[in-house]
């Protein structure tokens, strides 16, 4: 019995992924098929504004498509008093989308350029080495050990920088990799594992040089880098042990990049001949998708949550519901605002929930459950794979959470589609 899987299907006109574990739905992605301009993906723009009252710049990076470029994404030479390296109308410079368009907004862009491997990401803005929160302080002092004493990283004042003009940001995979070496779950030793980042630097580093040296010298609207879409690089989500999918493009591609990248190794990739019964029909996605797009969602106790965007926030709602539980009202709430922290966190990811969110959990007056239940809040925030925040509780008892905005909430998504 397979527990932990990825499925990847048709949807509409585009590719839908989503992760499950004993056949309940715990992430999902969808590429539309018709996104052109996909995060990640670096051009050559042109600036078409630099308005005086606004510390931003407006680019194009394809003919009619304007970006947002915030002066905090600027290159740290132009946020300086140096008028001669400040934007001006009609440059042309790299830049690299870092949030769609959404509705009347348009794209976001950083001249902070960066590229992502399985262990390290490399940027072009400064030379320092950082971590992924992820990391143990014993993960870091190994690193810094290690590479300090190569001829290519020097360590000063306890911060690890690279010789070449690149910054390096060294990922949660590799803190759970290491994690994971030196307790002996998996095979090989930790100085095994740092010569394989150093590789991969060494690799990306040349990957970062050559897009620099192209950008130089292609002409406007051109693009340097595609990045790849969501169903290669999230389909090891959750750690399946088998993908499964039923486009056979989808199936070479995954069994290509498996054959590249150890990441996928030792996961089961399987094509379904889709005239058999397509994987979409199997897992019932119509009804699936429908159930997210509705704002209430019932929970096993019988208590349910309300999901409600608006312009500002989302605001979800916990309702004690069906539940007849014999206990006590406090106990009663507490343990339905623990299975809800945990829906809710479920829900966020399923729905692509991000900016402000607000919950209101059922009141208890006992500090002792408040603690509990923002100590688990917390606890699952950290987890999650795009940063998500529990800031605090009001005086009114409402619990407020932030997640960084890095996808299109999804009925928007696929109301488009």
């Amino acid at each position: 019995m397979i527990k932990r899987e990825t499925v990847i299907c048709q949807y509409k006109t585009g590719i839908l992924g989503f992760s499950c574990i004993d056949n309940r739905w715990e992430s999902l992605f969808y590429d539309p098929g018709n996104q052109q301009h996909r995060i990640g993906n670096i051009y050559v723009a042109r600036v078409i504004d630099t308005p005086q009252n606004l510390d931003a710049a407006f680019v194009e990076i394809a003919k009619g498509v304007r970006c947002f470029l915030p002066l905090k994404e600027q290159l740290p030479s132009r946020r300086g008093d140096c008028a001669s390296n400040r934007l001006r109308e009609g440059d042309e410079i790299p830049v690299q989308i870092i949030k769609e368009a959404v509705k009347t907004k348009d794209a976001v862009v950083s001249e902070r350029l960066s590229l992502t491997g399985k262990y390290i990401v490399i940027t072009n803005e400064n030379n320092i080495c950082g971590y992924s929160n992820a990391f143990r302080t014993s993960g870091r002092s190994q690193i810094k050990e290690y590479f300090a004493a190569l001829a290519e990283f020097t360590c000063t004042d306890g911060v690890l920088r690279y010789c070449k003009p690149y910054g390096l940001i060294f990922r949660t995979a590799l803190a759970d990799e290491l994690h994971a070496r030196e307790k002996g779950q998996t095979p090989g030793s930790s100085e095994r594992l740092f010569e394989e980042v150093l590789a991969e630097i060494q690799h990306m580093t040349e990957q970062m040089e050559t897009l620099l040296q192209k950008g130089k010298t292609r002409t406007i609207y051109s693009i340097l880098h595609e990045e790849e879409p969501e169903y290669l690089t999230r389909a090891a989500d959750n750690a399946p042990e088998r993908i499964i999918t039923d486009l056979r493009e989808v199936y070479d591609r995954l069994l290509m990049r498996q054959n590249q990248d150890s990441g996928l190794s030792g996961i089961d990739i399987v094509f379904r001949d889709p005239a058999e019964y397509p994987l979409s029909k199997i897992h019932c996605v119509d009804s699936r998708i429908t159930e997210l797009m509705k704002p209430r969602v019932w929970l096993k106790s019988g208590a349910y949550l309300v999901i409600e965007h608006t312009e500002a926030m989302t605001v979800i709602d916990v309702n004690s519901g069906k539940n007849e539980s014999g206990i006590s009202h406090e106990e009663l709430c507490l343990q339905i605002n623990l299975e809800s922290a945990r829906e809710i966190m479920r829900q966020i990811r399923l729905r692509h929930i991000s900016g402000i969110i607000v919950i209101d959990f059922m009141k208890m007056t006992s500090p002792k459950h408040n603690n509990q239940l923002m100590t688990e809040l917390t606890s699952l925030a950290k987890k999650e794979r795009i940063k998500t925040s529990v800031i605090d509780m009001t005086a009114l008892g409402l619990v407020e959470m932030t997640r960084v905005k890095k996808e299109i909430f999804l009925h928007q998504l696929l109301t488009n589609a």
